[in-house]
C-alpha cells in the first residue's frame, strides 16, 4: 500500500538529497544491527540496569539479560554468515544464449549457499546498480540458490553491483554486502506480438513504372545518340538500318521496391516498442537482403544482423541525443547509391521530431516511417493527481493519446508513409483504427 507514495517521494527528491540519502543508506549497510535490534538492545540494557540491578527486580533482570544476549547472538551470527558468504559468491556471468530478451527470465551464474542447515538466517539480494531489474532466487542442486533475472527493457549491462542482505528471521540484525561483477549482458527489447511483420521497404529505383525521380535501373526502353564508349551490344541496329544514325538503348527511370534499404532507429523516451519492431525487422530480413542499419548513439553503419542488434541495444543510452546522427547516416549510405529509407520513431514527441521531418522532406524518394507503442491511455500518465499516489494502482505502461496524435500530425506533414504498430498484439493500425480508438478514449 505504501509502495506508491514511496516511489513518488523518491522521484521528487532533489539530486543532492537523493545522493545524501544514498550515501547514508550505503553506510548503514555495514552496521550489523538493524533499527529494531538497536531499539531492543537499548531497551534491554536500560531494563537490565535500572529495573534489574538497581531495583532488584529479578524478572526484569532475567528478561533484560536474555533480550540483550539474543540481540548480540543474532548480530554475531549475521556477521559470521556475511564473512562466510564473501568467498562463496558466483561470478554473475550470463548463462545460455549470448543475446537476452527483455521480459524473459534469464539464469545467471551468480549463486549463494542455500544455508538450509544454518539457523535463523535469511539471505536475499537485488541489483543495486540497476534497481529496475527483477531478481528471483531458486534452490538448485548442491544446496545453492541460483539467480534468475528479468530485464524490463533493452540495454547493455557491462557492470553489475549486487546488494546481498544477510539478516536474522527476527529482524534484529542485518548486514549488506556489495558484490561487483562484470557479466557483459546484452539485452534485446521484447518482441511481444511483433513476431510477423510485413516487408518494410520504401520505393526506390526499379523496373515497374517510369518516373522522372527514379534511378536509371529499369528496362532499356529509352533511346539516345551513340557516343564513343557506349557498348556495342546496346546499339539499336534496326533504327540504324532505317535512319543510318547510331542510337543506343538506355534504361528508363522507374520506381519499385529497392534492394538496398537504409533503416534508422531514433532513440527517444518511450521507444522500447519501436526498438522491438526494429529488432524483429532486422532478424526477419523485412528490410531487404542488402541491409544498412543505424541507430542513435552508433556512428558505424551496420550491415549484419548482429551489428544491427548491437546498435539497437546501445541506443538506449542515446535517448537524449535523439536524431542527432540521422542526417550523417543518410549521407553515408547514399554515397554507395540510392537506397530505400525506413525510420523507426517513438510515439512520444520530442526534439528528435523536427530533425526527422527535415530529413523526410529533403529526400526526393518516398520515406517510410514506423511507429510502435504498447498501450494508449486517455490521460497523460505524467499528470496524475497527487492523491492517487496513496491508492494502489498498477503502473502505467502506455502513452498519452495526445502525445501519439501530436507525433502522427507532425509526421503527416511530410510525404512519408506512416505505419503504426501495436506491440502486444502485433497488428498494424489503420487510420480507421486510430480514429475509433480516439473516440473510445
Amino acid at each position: 500500500m505504501f509502495a506508491a507514495p514511496y516511489v513518488f517521494l523518491r522521484s521528487s527528491m532533489p539530486p543532492f538529497v537523493r545522493r545524501t540519502v544514498r550515501a547514508v543508506a550505503r553506510a548503514a549497510d555495514y552496521f550489523p544491527m538493524s533499527l529494531l535490534g538497536a531499539v531492543v538492545f537499548g531497551a534491554a540494557l536500560l531494563a537490565l540496569y535500572f529495573l534489574g540491578v538497581r531495583a532488584m527486580d529479578w524478572v526484569m533482570l532475567v528478561v533484560g539479560a536474555v533480550a540483550a544476549a539474543l540481540v548480540l547472538f543474532d548480530t554475531l551470527l549475521v556477521g559470521a554468515t556475511a564473512l562466510f558468504l564473501l568467498r562463496q559468491f558466483g561470478t554473475g556471468a550470463p548463462t545460455g544464449q549470448a543475446w537476452i530478451e527483455a521480459g524473459v527470465e534469464q539464469p545467471t551464474s551468480f549463486s549463494v549457499p542455500a544455508l538450509g542447515w544454518w539457523p535463523l538466517i535469511a539471505v536475499r539480494w537485488e541489483w543495486y546498480s540497476h534497481p529496475e531489474v527483477l531478481v528471483h532466487a531458486e534452490e538448485r542442486v548442491f544446496g545453492r540458490r541460483r539467480e534468475r533475472v528479468v530485464f524490463p527493457e533493452r540495454g547493455t549491462y557491462a557492470e553489475v553491483v549486487r546488494r546481498v542482505v544477510i539478516e536474522d528471521v527476527l529482524g534484529l540484525a542485518r548486514v549488506a554486502i556489495h558484490h561487483r561483477s562484470m557479466p557483459d549482458m546484452r539485452v534485446l527489447p521484447a518482441a511481444g506480438g511483433l513476431r510477423r511483420i510485413p516487408v518494410l521497404l520504401s520505393m526506390s529505383g526499379g523496373e515497374d513504372l517510369p518516373h522522372p525521380l527514379g534511378s536509371a535501373s529499369g528496362d532499356r526502353m529509352e533511346l539516345r545518340r551513340y557516343v564513343p564508349g557506349d557498348p556495342a551490344r546496346h546499339i539499336h541496329w534496326k533504327a540504324f538500318g532505317r535512319t543510318r544514325k547510331l542510337v543506343v538503348r538506355t534504361p528508363e527511370r522507374a520506381l519499385s521496391r529497392s534492394d538496398r534499404t537504409a533503416a534508422f532507429l531514433v532513440a527517444a523516451p518511450g521507444d522500447e516498442a519501436v526498438a522491438a519492431l526494429a529488432r524483429v525487422a532486422v532478424e526477419q530480413q523485412a528490410l531487404g537482403d542488402d541491409l544498412r542499419f543505424g541507430a542513435s548513439g552508433s556512428d558505424a553503419v551496420a550491415t549484419t544482423v548482429d551489428d544491427a542488434r548491437a546498435s539497437i541495444v546501445r541506443s538506449r543510452d542515446a535517448r537524449r541525443t535523439g536524431a542527432a546522427g540521422l542526417r550523417g547516416f543518410v549521407e553515408t549510405v547514399e554515397r554507395e547509391g540510392p537506397a530505400s529509407l525506413v525510420l523507426f520513431v517513438s510515439p512520444e514527441p520530442g526534439a528528435w521530431l523536427d530533425e526527422v521531418i527535415r530529413v523526410a522532406r529533403a529526400r526526393p524518394h518516398r520515406v517510410r516511417i514506423v511507429v510502435a507503442f504498447d498501450r494508449v491511455d486517455a490521460e497523460d500518465p505524467s499528470r496524475v493527481p497527487w492523491w492517487r499516489v496513496f491508492v494502489h494502482r498498477p503502473p502505467r505502461v502506455g502513452i498519452a493519446r495526445a502525445s501519439l496524435d501530436a507525433v502522427l500530425r507532425a509526421l503527416g506533414t511530410t510525404r512519408a508513409d506512416v505505419l503504426v504498430f501495436d506491440r502486444p498484439t502485433g497488428r498494424l493500425w489503420s487510420e480507421g483504427h486510430l480514429r475509433a480508438e480516439a473516440r473510445a478514449a
